[in-house]
């Protein structure tokens, strides 16, 4: 019995780790968007952590035509916190997280061919800097976006109003 308690709160503990982890990247958390030239923008979206895992999307877009798709899912498990992106629809390879800081996150696969390094930053002027380079910080893209609207703040609010009626 003493053992089933201790093994239930080193589960415990060890979940609440794992949580910490991932909730310092909440600052992810939402809908962002920045533009690309003068007729493209990108979008990126992020739920919370829920379940050891935050989920995401990016999508381009160019003259009003879809140009780039690719849904995100970064996950805790025993190697510890991964990346994992899944352009178009197809699974990539996995990055690992090499530092996480205050409002800030790097991963890493250098045996991948490009990009080699995704990060994330969000800024003092409240915009999100999502980054990806080459080895030796080759072929380096800069992504500057503002948290925007998600969409569904418009029907929450009719929500909330047609229940405090």
């Amino acid at each position: 019995m003493a053992r089933c308690a201790l093994w239930g709160i080193c589960i415990i503990l060890m979940s609440s780790a794992s949580a910490t982890e991932l909730e310092k990247l909440s600052f992810l958390s939402g809908c962002w968007q920045g533009n690309m030239g003068e007729s493209g923008s990108i979008r990126e979206t992020f739920t919370r952590p829920r379940g050891d895992t935050i989920l995401g999307n990016s999508q381009i877009v160019i003259d009003n035509k879809n140009r780039f798709v690719e849904f995100i899912r970064i996950y805790k498990d025993q190697s510890g916190v991964n990346y994992r992106p899944y352009p178009d629809g197809k699974e990539a390879a996995n990055f690992k997280m090499v530092k996480l800081g205050d409002k800030e996150v790097v991963f890493e696969n250098m045996e991948n061919d490009y990009p080699k390094i995704i990060s994330y930053r969000y800024q003092s002027d409240g915009m999100l800097n999502a980054r990806i380079e080459g080895a030796n910080k080759e072929k380096v893209q800069n992504f500057y976006m503002a948290p925007v609207d998600c969409g569904a703040e418009t029907h929450l609010k009719a929500l909330r109003s047609k229940k405090l009626k």
